[in-house]
């Protein structure tokens, strides 16, 4: 869940800087100068990237379980009812 929060923080890459000719292929001159200042997320983003992550869940148990999977769906199941316990306005299907 942290890492799809953090993915959501990432700038597009377009907004890197651009590669110089005359510098190692890939690289921009100056010492930190490749980097972007990540997006801050609102709250409301946050919750859309949760509530992504928890219907994603939802669809992949539920997916394991007609595949007659039902260990995985089950653990699946389990990280869902953990999180919605952190999830402001989660609703379960």
């Amino acid at each position: 869940m942290i890492a799809a929060i953090e993915n959501a923080e990432a700038q597009d890459a377009s907004m890197a800087p651009r590669t110089q000719s005359d510098t190692i292929a890939g690289a921009v001159r100056g010492l930190g100068s490749s980097e972007v200042a990540r997006r801050e997320l609102s709250s409301s983003d946050v919750e859309a990237v949760v509530e992504r992550e928890l219907r994603e869940r939802r669809e992949a148990a539920a997916t394991y379980e007609s595949l007659g999977r039902s260990d995985e769906a089950d653990a699946l199941r389990r990280q869902v009812a953990f999180l919605e316990t952190f999830a402001v306005g989660s609703s379960s299907p």
